[in-house]
């Protein structure tokens, strides 16, 4: 009784958490307290039954807590499976992406030797029309001088 007012004290001035930790505490004191007036009332033979039945309880409960641990690990085995297969799946689409971009860059390049080929070409055969444009501009000015010639004579013969 003592105790409960002790706890009752505690969570009007303490926390709701350490109020009910010292009633869990004061509820299992008072369980064993009831067992060990079983057990001194008991029979050795009643003693040895009730230790029995108390390790098989703890064994059962050890038992499922296992369980329960070993049911999480699985949770998190096979979370931690899903995730490795989405990391092996981006890896795959990764290595896809990339090899295609590889083959994007390696065309594009292919594509741009091709052009600067042509480019070159292109450029030669300007640079040879040039040449040929300037002949031709030469050539033009030679005959239209020879043309003003003969005009000049071909008039003062007129005259």
């Amino acid at each position: 009784m003592l105790l409960e007012n002790q706890i009752e004290n505690i969570f009007h001035t303490g926390s709701s958490e350490q109020a009910r930790a010292y009633l869990m505490l004061v509820e299992h004191l008072g369980i064993c307290l009831r067992e060990l007036r079983t057990l001194e009332k008991a029979s050795p033979m009643d003693v040895a039954r009730s230790m029995l039945n108390k390790l098989l309880t703890t064994q059962e409960h050890e038992r499922k807590e296992m369980e329960d641990q070993m049911a999480e690990k699985v949770r998190h085995l096979h979370n931690f499976q899903a995730k490795y297969q989405r990391l092996v799946d981006d890896s795959k689409e990764f290595e896809v992406v990339t090899k295609n971009a590889q083959q994007v860059i390696i065309t594009a390049r292919a594509a741009i030797a091709k052009a600067q080929a042509l480019i070159q070409v292109n450029e030669q055969k300007l640079a040879a029309a040039r040449e040929r444009l300037e002949e031709l501009e030469a050539a033009k000015k030679l005959v239209q001088e020879n043309l003003t010639v003969r005009s000049s004579k071909l008039e003062s013969l007129q005259v």
